[in-house]
């Protein structure tokens, strides 16, 4: 009698099922570990972002900038500006101001958006935020879905306030 080496053709099915099966779960993994990178790399540009308004605080006697191109300004010419990514599109500096956003639809994902004290900012309302004294200031991000960037369920925010 002849041995025969080789798999029969259910158990070759199996295997290729069997591993279908852990590819896709470990691409489901994968996304979302990709989608919390994202996120955290959100957060730390809006602290980036504090950082350099605390900085030009201290340089102008405790007033924040009213917009975020005064910041940019200043901080280009004093050597602190750190330029950041949208970690959703890929493009630099994604920094706006709140008084620039009339609506929802001025939104992209992954976007910062600066209220400093001198601001007109309506938007902010939007987000529940006021502030009034020049020393004041409000970071919000924009997340993937055009909505606020939240954490444990509630707006994530920095501010002095």
């Amino acid at each position: 009698m002849k041995k025969k080496y080789g798999f029969t053709l259910i158990e070759a099915m199996m295997a290729v099922v069997i591993l279908g099966i852990i590819i896709s779960l470990s691409i489901g993994q994968f996304n979302e570990a990709q989608i919390r990178a994202k996120y955290a790399s959100l957060k730390n540009n809006m602290r980036n972002l504090q950082t350099m308004v605390e900085t030009y605080s201290i340089n102008n006697g405790g007033i924040c900038p009213g917009k975020a191109d005064a910041l940019r300004t200043e901080a280009l010419e004093k050597n602190y500006w750190k330029p950041f990514k949208n970690p959703f599109l890929g493009q630099n500096d994604p920094v706006k101001d709140v008084e620039d956003i009339t609506s929802i639809n001025d939104l992209e994902p992954g976007e910062v958006l600066y209220g400093g004290a001198d601001s007109n900012a309506t938007f902010i309302d939007i987000f529940n935020n006021s502030f009034n004294d020049r020393g004041s200031y409000v970071i919000y991000a924009v997340d993937r879905v055009k909505g606020a960037l939240t954490h444990n369920g509630r707006i994530y925010y920095v501010s002095n306030n």
